[in-house]
């Protein structure tokens, strides 16, 4: 899921809480969190935008929800992402 498939269809769903693209082989890169950011007003969580398949496969991602902090980012806040280094295993914090 991406600008470039589709993802700007949603922006008729003005009362979308919940988008999960879990176990999708999305692309939500930068271009994406800022469309979501102007165009879903209502959103509140967004599922599966990291996990253990799926790390970030945009750059840029983990950076602009630090940068940015979406109300529906938080979960990804608590946690850094941002750093891929042998403690993670597709950007999860493993702990020491």
């Amino acid at each position: 899921m991406s600008l470039a498939s589709g993802l700007d269809l949603l922006a008729g769903l003005k009362k979308l809480r919940i988008l999960d693209v879990t176990r999708m082989a999305h692309r939500i890169g930068p271009m994406e969190l800022e469309w979501m950011q102007a165009n879903l007003q209502s959103l509140e969580k967004v599922k599966g935008l990291f996990n253990d398949f799926y790390p970030a496969l945009v750059p840029g991602v983990c950076d602009w929800l630090f940068e940015h902090r979406p109300k529906w980012g938080q979960e990804y806040l608590q946690k850094d992402f941002r750093y891929n280094d042998v403690r993670t295993r597709g950007g999860f914090w493993l702990g020491e």
